[in-house]
C-alpha cells in the first residue's frame, strides 16, 4: 500500500509491460547523442550462475551505445551484437570502430559493409590501448559481480556446513563427492 493505493505485483508488472516502451521512446529523444567513434570490447562474467560474455560498445567519451550477453565468443555473436547496436535509436553511424585483438571483429565489420548496414568509409581499428575506456568500465562491473559471487559462495558454504553438522556421516561423504565433481566442471573466474 503506497499513498493509499493498493496494487498487486502483477498489476505493477502489467504497467511496466504497457508503459515501458512509451517511456523509452520519449526519453530516448532527450538523451545526448553519441559520437561516431565507437569502442567495442567483450569480457567474461558470471551471470545468474552461468558464465557468459558481455559485449559492450561505448563512444570515445564513455557514453554507452549498447551491451549484450552471449554464451559464445565467435563471429556470429559479434555480428548479432553489431546489428543490435546499429539498430539502436539515437546513435549516429560509426565512422571508426576501435576493437581489441578479437579476430572476429574485422571479419564481421567487413560483412556488415558488404550488406550495407555499415558505411563504406567506416574504419575498423585494432588498437588495444584505445579501448581503455571500455576496459576501465569492465573493472567496476567485474568487481560488483565478483562480490555478488563471493556472497553466494559464502551462503552455499554456510548451508553445507549446517548440513554436515546435522547429517549422518554417509550423507556427508556423498555431498563432498558431489561437490568435488561439480567444482571440477566450473570455469574459473578470469580477469581480462
Amino acid at each position: 500500500m503506497e499513498r493509499g493505493l493498493s496494487a498487486d505485483h502483477t498489476t505493477i508488472w502489467r504497467w511496466v509491460q504497457r508503459y515501458a516502451p512509451e517511456l523509452n521512446q520519449r526519453c530516448r529523444r532527450e538523451l545526448k547523442p553519441t559520437n561516431g567513434s565507437w569502442r567495442v570490447d567483450e569480457t567474461y562474467i558470471c551471470q545468474g550462475g552461468s558464465w557468459r560474455y558481455l559485449y559492450r560498445a561505448v563512444d570515445s567519451t564513455g557514453a554507452t551505445i549498447d551491451f549484450w550477453f552471449s554464451a559464445e565468443r565467435d563471429a556470429a555473436a559479434a555480428k548479432q551484437f553489431f546489428q543490435r547496436a546499429l539498430g539502436a535509436p539515437g546513435h549516429s553511424r560509426p565512422r571508426v570502430i576501435t576493437v581489441d585483438g578479437n579476430p572476429s571483429y574485422p571479419k564481421v565489420i567487413a560483412e556488415l559493409k558488404q550488406e550495407r548496414k555499415l558505411g563504406r568509409r567506416c574504419r575498423c581499428r585494432t588498437c588495444p590501448y584505445l579501448s581503455n575506456v571500455v576496459e576501465q568500465d569492465h573493472r567496476g562491473i567485474k568487481r560488483r559481480m565478483l562480490s555478488a559471487c563471493r556472497q553466494t559462495k559464502l551462503v552455499f558454504v554456510i548451508f553445507h556446513l549446517h548440513r554436515v553438522l546435522k547429517a549422518p556421516r554417509v550423507l556427508v561423504q556423498q555431498d563432498v563427492q558431489v561437490f568435488m565433481r561439480q567444482s571440477l566442471h566450473r570455469r574459473p573466474f578470469i580477469m581480462r
